[in-house]
C-alpha cells in the first residue's frame, strides 16, 4: 500500500518495529507520566513511523509507544512519513526540539545534527559540484531559529563528548557552554600556531644545514657541529648528521 507523506492512521502497537538506536534510553518516569496522561486524555500527539519494505518502523514517539503497550492498547495513531533513514532522523530531531525538557546542550546537539545531516544530503544530491554549504541557512529556515542560534549550536556541539556529558549531568547554562567552546577554540588556535611555528623552524633549520653543506666539507661540518653543541643544540645535531 502506497502512502503519501504525513498520512495519519492507526497502527497495531505490536507491529511497530523499534530500530536499535531508538530502543535505548527509555525513561521509565517519562513513560509513567505518559501512561497517566494517555489514560485520562488519550493520545494527544501521534507517533511517527515510516515504511521499510513491509515493516512499520518507528521514527519518533518511543515513550508514547511504550505507554500504549503498558496501557494494553491494540492500536495507536501514527503519522507516516516518506523518505530514507536520514529523513526519518530529521523528522525525529524536529519532534524532539519541541520538548521543553531538553537541556541547552541537548538542544544544541539536535540543531547541529540537523545541520550536518542537511549538509550531507545536499552534498550527495549535488555530487560535490559547486560550493559546499555549511547548512546554517537551511537549518535556520527549516527549524525556525536564527542563524546565530545555529552557529551557537555548532560551537556547543563541537565540545568534547565528555564535556557535553558533564554539562548534561550538571545542568550547565548555554552561556557556560559557549564560554567552554570559546576557550576550546582558543586552545586549538594556540596548538595550531605552535605546530605552524614548529614547521617553520624545521624548514629554516633544514635550509641552514643545506646552505652550510654547500660551503663546508664533512670535517668542517662536524667541527662546526661540535662548536655549536652548547648554544644551538638542534643545529649542532643536524650538522653532525649531515657530516656523517
Amino acid at each position: 500500500m502506497t502512502r503519501h507523506a504525513l498520512t495519519r492512521e492507526a497502527v497495531f502497537v505490536e507491529n511497530v518495529t523499534i530500530p536499535p538506536q531508538r530502543a535505548r534510553g527509555l525513561d521509565d518516569a517519562a513513560v509513567a507520566r505518559l501512561v497517566e496522561s494517555m489514560a485520562r486524555l488519550g493520545l494527544r500527539t501521534p507517533i511517527s513511523v515510516r515504511m521499510d519494505d513491509d515493516d512499520v518502523v518507528l521514527v519518533a514517539g518511543r515513550h508514547r509507544l511504550e505507554a500504549a503497550r503498558r496501557l494494553g492498547w491494540d492500536r495507536i495513531d501514527a503519522v507516516y512519513i516518506d523518505g530514507d533513514e536520514t529523513d526519518a532522523r530529521l523528522w525525529e530531531i524536529s519532534e524532539n526540539l519541541h520538548r521543553a525538557e531538553l537541556s541547552p546542550v541537548e538542544r544544541a546537539e539536535h540543531i547541529d545534527e540537523w545541520r550536518r545531516l542537511v549538509v550531507d544530503k545536499t552534498q550527495l544530491a549535488s555530487k560535490g559540484v559547486g560550493r559546499p554549504s555549511q547548512g546554517h541557512h537551511e537549518t535556520a529556515n527549516a527549524l525556525g531559529v536564527s542563524h546565530d542560534a545555529v552557529r551557537r549550536a555548532e560551537k556547543i556541539a563541537s565540545l568534547a563528548p565528555e564535556v557535553r556529558e558533564q554539562a548534561k549531568a550538571e545542568g550547565w547554562s548555554q552561556q557556560r557552554l559557549l564560554d567552554m567552546a570559546r576557550d576550546a577554540d582558543a586552545a586549538e588556535a594556540r596548538r595550531r600556531n605552535r605546530e605552524a611555528d614548529q614547521l617553520i623552524a624545521e624548514q629554516r633549520l633544514h635550509d641552514a644545514v643545506q646552505w652550510l653543506g654547500n660551503r663546508l666539507n664533512a670535517a668542517e661540518m662536524h667541527q662546526l657541529g661540535e662548536m655549536l653543541a652548547g648554544v644551538a643544540p638542534q643545529l649542532s645535531k643536524a650538522l653532525m648528521r649531515e657530516a656523517a
